[in-house]
């Protein structure tokens, strides 16, 4: 099967599985969302500790399943212990820790490449797992199923349409970045448009959305997450070549890894959160 057709068919069935995840299991504040989230995250944390253990710059000190569970932190200090900085705590308490096992384990190599076993560790803490937070705040927002779903829809609108728009017309428009070189200018525009187009008809035909802001806002955030998705899909273009590989793994059909599937995702998160908070009114 071409993977043109595995995506698409991937699309087509992961969508509504996912979207149901959210409209009909909404109890106990989405927490079959977020479990799915740490599945992901759990799943991405793997093959990130292993992209690095195959680059140069060494192995982290952390865990996968570890870093891939701090994220419930977000879910615990959101819904069971309102009152508590839970991520701050737990996620220094990490960093610290980092930090200090290279004091009493670095004697091994007479210290020389702790900055760099403690620059990786903290980076694996940070991608995916640090992102994945962001997610998981979506579930606290009113009206959380349509701002979530309205996030993905412009995530995959860019992501299909921009493999299709490159595929069949942007061969001549390659080489624009050097980090991903088959990515093309005529794909990055034609995701962009339909990221934006999807935005105002999902804007159009879901009244909600306008107690949100006016069109030219929710299409400001739509070209937003369009542009910092592509973005992620770069920065984990940077990985894999650091690390010699084409995929960050195979779970997926057609798409290779998990953090091959989520990167535009996360990234995109922080940003979206940003809009939410100080420029849509929800």
């Amino acid at each position: 099967m071409k993977t043109l057709t595995k995506r698409i068919l991937l699309t087509v069935l992961g969508i509504p599985i996912f979207f149901s995840s959210i409209f009909f299991f909404p109890q106990a504040q989405y927490l079959f969302f977020t479990l799915i989230c740490l599945g992901f995250s759990v799943l991405g944390s793997y093959e990130i500790n292993q992209l690095i253990s195959s680059s140069s710059a060494g192995k982290s000190l952390l865990h996968p399943l570890v870093v891939g569970l701090l994220p419930f932190s977000m879910y615990v200090e959101l819904y069971l212990l309102p009152d508590v900085q839970v991520i701050f705590i737990l996620y220094a308490a990490v960093m610290l820790f980092l930090l200090l096992k290279e004091v009493f384990t670095g004697k091994d190599d007479a210290f020389q490449n702790s900055i760099s076993r403690m620059a990786v560790s903290i980076f694996h803490l940070i991608y995916p797992s640090m992102f994945v937070i962001f997610v998981i705040y979506m579930t606290s927002i009113g009206d959380a199923h349509i701002y979530i779903i309205f996030w993905f829809l412009m995530i995959f609108s860019n992501d299909v349409f921009a493999y299709v728009f490159g595929m069949l017309w942007g061969k001549r428009s390659r080489g624009i970045t050097a980090v991903s070189p088959n990515k093309s200018l005529v794909g990055f525009i034609g995701g962009f448009a339909s990221a934006v187009l999807m935005g105002f008809l999902f804007y159009t035909v879901i009244t909600p959305m306008h107690s949100a802001g006016p069109v030219w806002l929710i299409l400001l955030a739509a070209a937003a997450i369009s542009i910092f998705a592509d973005l992620g899909d770069l920065v984990e273009s940077a990985i894999k070549r650091s690390s010699h590989a084409k995929d960050s793994g195979t779970i997926i059909p057609g798409r290779g890894g998990v953090l091959d599937t989520i990167d535009s995702i996360i990234f995109s998160a922080p940003v979206y959160i940003l809009f939410l908070t100080y420029f849509l009114k929800v």
